[in-house]
């Protein structure tokens, strides 16, 4: 996984760099508190949704007001077991005031990778697509986001785990960030 964890950063670093030269007409850098669960309706079968907790760090280049690409990459520690979850993903938003000072909102849709870290030193890697929406509020140089994503494919939605193991990973995720704006 390192390999992905620096292609991650290098995306990040090309999405963040100078807006004018990467054609966007307003780019963020930032990040903040990761926080996905395995099943959330668990508790309507009297179980106990599975989570990790993290952080996340992301870059985006709003092309218009409508219009942008994200790239993101997030590490995360299991709630109550000794494995942990980290990934990357790209995807498009659309939505209101991306580029702009004031209120923003969007929908995206977008694709990723990720890694779980298992007890038992397994390393389960799966792909997921996902749809997801967010709202939040730039200033001219600072934005705060909170963002939650859907899985909608992913290899381990149709996967039969023969242990009923729940430490597989599902980013049914959400992320509280701050925003640096370019």
């Amino acid at each position: 996984m390192p390999k992905a964890v620096t292609v991650s950063l290098a995306l990040l670093l090309v999405l963040a760099a100078d807006s004018t030269a990467a054609a966007c007409r307003s780019a963020t850098a930032g990040g903040g508190l990761y926080y996905s669960m395995l099943n959330p309706f668990a508790r309507f079968f009297g179980q106990e949704p599975e989570s990790h907790r993290g952080a996340h760090v992301k870059g985006t280049c709003a092309f218009n007001n409508v219009l942008a690409l994200r790239a993101s990459y997030f590490w995360a520690e299991h709630s109550d077991a000794n494995n942990w979850a980290h990934g990357v993903d790209g995807s498009v938003l659309l939505g209101r005031a991306l580029a702009r000072p004031g209120f923003t909102a969007h929908m995206r849709l977008g694709g990723g990778y990720t890694q779980n870290r298992l007890q038992s030193s397994e390393r389960p890697t799966y792909r997921v697509g996902y749809f997801g929406f967010g709202v939040g509020y730039n200033w001219e140089q600072f934005g705060l986001e909170f963002a939650h994503t859907l899985p909608i494919l992913s290899d381990t939605l149709s996967r039969e785990d023969e242990n009923h193991d729940e430490d597989l990973h599902i980013p049914w995720a959400f992320k509280l960030s701050a925003l640096y704006r370019f």
